[in-house]
């Protein structure tokens, strides 16, 4: 009988941590994303102060400067809540919490 809740407490913890990894590298891609947003708006603005461009250009570059800068990358959970790291924090504790509770429990 110890043998069987061995197993299952290790098949639980198993699940928890891929799910909790799965989790990490999708928060971990949408907030490269938001930092690639701010690598773009600095590009654009070395090229608009640095450097020697026609009218043209510099009208084009200052146009899609201010439409990446008003315009947020937002990843969301069905349009329920943003994912960050502060949601992803929560959750793990939420889960971490009732996970030892069921666990302790068996």
């Amino acid at each position: 009988m110890i043998q069987i809740k061995l197993w299952n407490t290790l098949g639980i913890a198993l699940c928890l941590l891929f799910h909790y990894v799965g989790l990490f590298l999708l928060v971990y891609r949408c907030e490269k994303c938001y930092q690639q947003r701010w690598n773009i708006i600095k590009i654009v603005d070395h090229l608009l102060v640095d450097k020697d461009i026609n009218e043209s250009m510099r009208s084009t570059l200052d146009d899609f400067r201010s439409v990446v800068y008003s315009r947020p990358v937002q990843f969301t959970a069905m349009k329920f809540y943003r994912l960050d790291y502060g949601q992803m924090l929560a959750f793990c504790s939420f889960v971490l919490t009732y996970s030892l509770i069921i666990i302790q429990n068996m």
